[in-house]
């Protein structure tokens, strides 16, 4: 599912732990996407450049955007039935935060 969503990316791909997946770095890979996560406790440490290891500690700061337009701008994950409608609500909730991003 995440090849299928990303295929027409290219460059680096960032995720959670929940992406740490040999076959899924693979077919990404295979793409054109480098995925970077961070690892687990028992992993052992993958070496990544200093300009990487910075993006992926921005990723907090992503995800409380993502977090803020969920909640305060009902940004919700539910089962569209076409891609236009979602990325209409995405596009409608962007627009709201930026005309007004301090509620």
């Amino acid at each position: 599912m995440t090849a299928e969503l990303a295929k027409k990316l290219s460059g680096f791909l960032f995720g959670d732990k929940g992406y740490l997946s040999a076959k899924t770095a693979a077919a990404l890979l295979k793409h054109g996407l480098h995925l970077i996560t961070k690892v687990r406790q028992n992993m052992k440490p993958k070496p990544i450049s200093e300009t990487t290891k910075f993006l992926l500690k921005k990723r907090g700061i992503i995800e409380t955007v993502f977090g803020q337009l969920k909640d305060f701008r009902h940004l919700v994950h539910t089962k569209y039935r076409s891609k236009i409608n979602y990325f209409t609500n995405v596009l409608s909730a962007l627009l709201a935060y930026m005309l007004n991003p301090q509620t």
